[in-house]
């Protein structure tokens, strides 16, 4: 019963977060690597599901064919009305079947205008987290300095952590979110109202046996293949990375066979 009743209420709790993210007007969004990749990048497609040591790159294959299949394309979108599909994406890559069942963590965080206290908060609800300086300062560095438009109030900053232990062949996807409220002045330079904001830590993990054992019928249907670097520029939202920054031509690659893939459904 007691189990039963935890699950109600991470149940309720993930609704709520859900819902409150498609609400927002805006999302800012990036992602990162940390640990080894050993993917090796002369494989057959095939062989990148079969072999342990490549799953890095089913990681960030599977997160780019879910957003794609969301329309959630952080770098050829604007961050405006970009919160259903981010939510969709959200649904779609943590139901993958080669990934374990998520493990959700939900914490109010407690904001009182300060930069440096954002990620401070965030450092101290995670501290058992070996990731939570990555994690903290990556959502640090996702609050814009400068909103245009002050129509947008409500936002949900997204970052996305592939890791991947050295010496070790498991591969974990944690997706850390912040639900916030900000404000701008006459200059429209960013304010951080005091205010319960939201944040969430979803984790899942490759189930490395699983992907090997469906490795023929995944690899048609995911094509094509995407290097973890790729899906660090796909995740990027164009504050985070300046178009000067961006590779043109992996751009103009991606954005194409990506838009093809979000014709798929389902999986």
């Amino acid at each position: 019963m007691l189990l039963f009743k935890s699950l109600l209420v991470l149940c309720s709790a993930t609704a709520v977060m859900a819902q409150r993210a498609a609400d927002a007007d805006a999302v800012v969004s990036a992602a990162a690597f940390v640990g080894a990749d050993t993917t090796d990048f002369d494989a057959q497609p095939v062989d990148i599901f079969k072999d342990v040591r490549n799953h890095a790159t089913v990681a960030s294959t599977v997160l780019v064919f879910s957003a794609a299949g969301a329309n959630f394309q952080p770098s050829l979108q604007p961050v405006k009305n970009a919160a259903s599909a981010y939510v969709e994406f959200l649904q779609k890559a943590t139901s993958f079947p080669g990934f374990g069942e998520p493990v959700a963590v939900f914490q109010p965080l407690p904001l009182n205008n300060s930069v440096f206290q954002f990620e401070a908060s965030i450092r101290d609800i995670i501290k058992n987290d070996p990731d939570r300086f990555l994690i903290a300062r990556g959502l640090r560095d996702l609050l814009p300095g400068y909103i245009p438009d002050s129509s947008l109030e409500t936002w949900v900053l997204s970052y996305i952590l592939i890791g991947k232990p050295e010496g070790a062949d498991n591969v974990y996807i944690k997706f850390a979110r912040v639900i916030l409220t900000l404000k701008t002045n006459k200059e429209h330079t960013t304010i951080i109202p005091e205010q319960n904001a939201k944040l969430e830590i979803s984790q899942v993990s490759v189930n490395a046996l699983w992907v090997a054992q469906h490795a023929d019928a995944l690899v048609p249907k995911l094509d094509p293949i995407v290097s973890v670097r790729e899906s660090i520029n796909f995740f990027a939202s164009s504050k985070v990375i300046p178009s000067k920054h961006m590779d043109e031509a992996l751009c103009g690659r991606s954005s194409s066979r990506f838009r093809v893939q979000g014709a798929l459904n389902g999986w």
